[in-house]
């Protein structure tokens, strides 16, 4: 096993943990002054808040980045068309990370060995 093969996994985790980390906080803070009984939008955002801490600190990994990666296959899917470029592209690359996160794991900085 080489010295930086864990380098990848933590990279890859740190980048997703932030973006949805981020954007579940930033969703909640939307969304709770105006809750209404709407229930699906809350859920979610807190599913990406906490998706987004365990992958940052390393904990159940597979399972935060499986859920993710349906998260955001859901909510990118009707934007997969060249008329959306851009965002065709970062979800691709969204959802390798994650993808790639989902297969192999945390790596060996993390919570769970």
């Amino acid at each position: 096993m080489k010295k930086l093969d864990w380098l990848p996994q933590l990279v890859a985790r740190l980048v997703m943990g932030c973006r949805f980390g981020d954007i579940g906080w930033i969703k909640l803070q939307l969304i709770f002054p105006h809750w209404n009984g709407r229930v699906l939008p809350g859920f979610i955002s807190i599913l990406e808040l906490v998706g987004g801490v365990s992958l940052i600190l390393g904990y159940r990994t597979r399972t935060a980045a499986a859920i993710l990666l349906v998260i955001l296959l859901m909510h990118g899917l009707p934007h997969f068309n060249m008329a959306y470029r851009e965002e065709m592209f970062s979800l691709l690359a969204f959802a390798t990370l994650l993808l790639g996160l989902a297969i192999q794991g945390p790596g060996l900085l993390s919570l769970n060995k």
